[in-house]
């Protein structure tokens, strides 16, 4: 895949997120929303693939893309630094906080709470507006914190900026 498709990926990705939109709006379901969301993680696509699907999706102003991805191999501590792949802490603030994008971030560790405070703080020294998390995203698993523990440790870290959104995958 190209950085062009990577974009229109997350152009179209919009496209049906407003299409749906329209016909909901169209067949009265005012109650419902529509957004893209992605998994977005510096272990699994280089950061300007990754920016690019980001920048097709906000680039229009269609949708929200709910990033419920991770900040692997940043620093836990500081404000700033390198991330698994080649990616640095602003990567994955513009992945996450970019355009029409917002971050739902895996907390399954307290290092994880650790690491997205790190990321926070780099946008907050380094662009405009506050860097608010929309949530935590969990895992109902053995040896992982659960959904409470992981929003409470992510919120515990960066008091008045985690929004009460919590997605939970369980199996």
């Amino acid at each position: 895949m190209s950085q062009s498709d990577a974009w229109a990926a997350g152009y179209y990705q919009s496209t049906r997120v407003k299409n749906l939109n329209d016909y909901q709006r169209a067949s009265n379901y005012n109650m419902q929303g529509a957004a893209a969301a992605s998994d977005i993680e510096p272990s699994w696509e280089s950061a300007a693939m990754s920016r690019q699907l980001v920048n097709g999706v906000s680039d229009h102003g269609w949708a929200l893309v709910y990033d419920f991805g991770s900040a692997d191999g940043c620093p836990s501590s500081g404000s700033g630094g390198s991330c698994n792949n080649g990616w640095t802490v602003g990567d994955v603030a513009y992945v996450s906080y970019h355009g029409s994008a917002v971050p739902l971030p895996e907390i399954y560790y307290p290092v994880n709470a650790d690491q997205w405070t790190v990321v926070r703080r780099w946008w907050n020294n380094t662009a405009q507006a506050p860097f608010y998390f929309w949530g935590t995203t969990a895992e109902i698993a053995p040896g992982v914190l659960t959904p409470t523990q992981g929003w409470n440790a992510l919120n515990d870290r960066n008091s008045g900026s985690v929004l009460s959104e919590l997605i939970c995958f369980g199996y």
